[in-house]
């Protein structure tokens, strides 16, 4: 009598991913003008005071507008932030790309939001994790690119200060 030799196990399946429509502009943040009193206003306000960022992790409010619209070194840039009053400070890398739009250039962000973002470098908080004292990351709001930049170069800032879970 001839005994079959045991059939091999099956291989396991292997999970396969949505497929991912490129065309498609990710997941953005949510904007919400606010005037001089944190108030929402609507999105076709003409004046407003700060713009709340929420991205579904964290909420923030941006100072609208440049600091006083000149480039500065890293710690002229951190210390006008600091200088706007108690919580007030540099954007961290995550939170400028929050509000770049890489589907649109030169500004990459959303104009009724930000018109007056400079098509050009900005400073972050976020340390170089290879050279932290001397080098910082920064968004280039012509393309919505991130790279480096050493501390003593100049580059634009943009302001924010956390918002609490609850507001």
């Amino acid at each position: 009598m001839q005994v079959a030799a045991p059939a091999a196990p099956a291989a396991p399946a292997i999970p396969t991913a949505s497929p991912v429509a490129l065309d498609q502009p990710p997941q953005r943040a949510r904007f919400t003008k606010l005037d001089a009193d944190g108030q929402a206003l609507p999105a076709t306000a003409t004046d407003w005071r700060y713009v709340r960022v929420d991205t579904g992790a964290v909420r923030f409010d941006m100072l609208a507008g440049n600091l006083d619209d000149q480039r500065k070194t890293h710690s002229e840039a951190a210390q006008a932030c600091a200088a706007l009053g108690e919580g007030w400070r540099m954007a961290t890398l995550d939170e400028l790309e929050a509000i770049r739009d890489i589907t649109r250039f030169s500004p990459a962000v959303d104009p009724t939001f930000f018109p007056d973002i400079h098509p050009n470098f900005y400073w972050t908080s976020s340390p170089d994790a290879e050279d932290p004292d001397d080098y910082a990351w920064v968004v280039h709001f012509r393309s919505g690119s991130v790279g480096l930049h050493h501390r003593d170069h100049r580059a634009f800032v943009r302001a924010v200060r956390s918002v609490p879970a609850s507001q």
